[in-house]
C-alpha cells in the first residue's frame, strides 16, 4: 500500500508512517553498513589521503581535532540529513494521529467494537461541542447496534 494513495485510511497511515520512523531511526546505527553497500555500488576506491591539520594562531586554544574523511560526512552529513527526517516524520506523524484519533470513527465504524465506538465519539464530541450534541456517542452507538442488524 503506498504512503501517498489517495485511497489510504488514516490508520494505515499513521501505521506506515510511525513504521518509517522506526525505520529512519535505525539507520543512525548503520551508517557504516550503508557506506559499504554505497561503495559497492558506485564502485568507490579509498584513496588514503595525508590528513590536513588546520593552521593555528598563537593563543587559539581549539583542540586540533581532526576528522577523518569517513567520520566528517557521517558528523555533518549523514547524522543532520536524518535528524532533519526523523523530526519532519515526528510532526507528519503527530498531525496524522491527531486527525485519526478525531475521525477515526467515520473511516472504522464498521470494524469497531461498542465500547471503541463509544468511546471515539465521545472524543469526537468534545472536541467539536458547538457541532454535535451531548448524546452524540449513544446516537453512534444506537446507530452501529442497527447497521449489524
Amino acid at each position: 500500500m503506498a504512503l501517498q494513495s489517495a485511497e489510504i485510511e488514516l490508520g494505515t497511515t499513521v501505521k506506515l508512517l510511525q513504521s518509517l520512523q522506526d525505520f529512519v531511526s535505525e539507520l543512525r546505527g548503520n551508517f557504516d553498513a550503508i557506506e559499504m553497500r554505497a561503495k559497492q555500488k558506485a564502485k568507490y576506491k579509498d584513496a588514503e589521503k595525508r590528513i590536513r591539520k588546520p593552521k593555528t594562531q598563537f593563543g587559539d586554544e581549539s583542540n586540533g581535532l581532526v576528522f577523518h574523511q569517513h567520520d566528517k560526512f557521517r558528523i555533518e552529513v549523514f547524522l543532520p540529513i536524518l535528524d532533519k527526517l526523523s523530526q519532519a516524520l515526528t510532526l507528519r506523524t503527530q498531525a496524522y494521529d491527531v486527525v485519526h484519533k478525531r475521525f477515526g470513527l467515520i473511516t472504522e465504524f464498521l470494524s469497531m467494537g461498542a465500547d471503541e465506538i463509544e468511546k471515539a465519539a465521545h472524543n469526537l464530541q468534545q472536541c467539536y461541542p458547538n457541532d454535535l450534541e451531548l448524546v452524540f456517542h449513544k446516537s453512534s452507538y444506537t446507530f452501529h447496534v442497527l447497521s449489524n442488524v
